[in-house]
């Protein structure tokens, strides 16, 4: 899926306005070094750890993607990560890891959204 694109990407932005699709996120994500923004609606069911390569990222957006259980810890340690919206990951499992050092970003956005 991502084999075609430029390593020189800075943005991928995924919105699916029909039934769910189930991708699994390449851990060749991590190539994309320049990658300032990630927006997936209602299409992935799975992060890999390599996301965590993404040293510039600063928005992630994982809305409405319900068969994603999880993302990996190392999202939190992104330097210039300033906001992630899980909204609609009802079936998304943080860790307490997770959460505790999440409080930089939006304290409120778990509520209701996400299962501790």
């Amino acid at each position: 899926m991502l084999n075609i694109l430029p390593d020189t990407l800075t943005k991928i932005h995924i919105k699916n306005n029909s039934k769910f699709i189930s991708l699994k996120l390449p851990s060749s994500i991590g190539r994309f070094k320049n990658l300032t923004s990630i927006y997936l609606n209602n299409c992935v069911s799975e992060i890999p750890s390599e996301i965590s390569e993404l040293k510039n990222l600063v928005f992630l957006a994982l809305e409405k993607n319900t068969e994603l259980t999880s993302i990996p810890d190392e999202v939190i340690n992104l330097p210039k990560l300033l906001f992630i919206n899980l909204k609609g990951c009802q079936n998304l499992k943080l860790s307490k890891f997770f959460l505790d050092h999440s409080v930089q970003f939006m304290p409120d956005m778990w509520k209701g959204n996400a299962m501790v």
